[in-house]
């Protein structure tokens, strides 16, 4: 049986776990690096899509995540 304090202590903690927090549409892995040129990576992602046509739905997140991971 959990003491009057510990249900207290229980009841506090989750107030003080916020979770991440990020600006307002920020995106935490951006795939186009500084100095890079954003249409290439454009046509280089349409060209994997055509290459490997990922179906279903979850390939082609999966494919779209691999490309943030190059």
């Amino acid at each position: 049986m959990d003491t009057p304090a510990q249900i207290d202590a229980n009841r506090a903690n989750p107030r003080k776990s916020t979770g991440p927090r990020f600006a307002e549409g920020a995106d935490a892995a951006p795939i186009v690096i500084p100095g890079e040129n954003p249409s290439g990576c454009d046509a280089f992602a349409a060209n994997n899509q055509r290459a490997y046509r990922p179906e279903p739905p979850s390939e082609a997140f999966r494919a779209t995540g691999m490309m943030r991971n190059l």
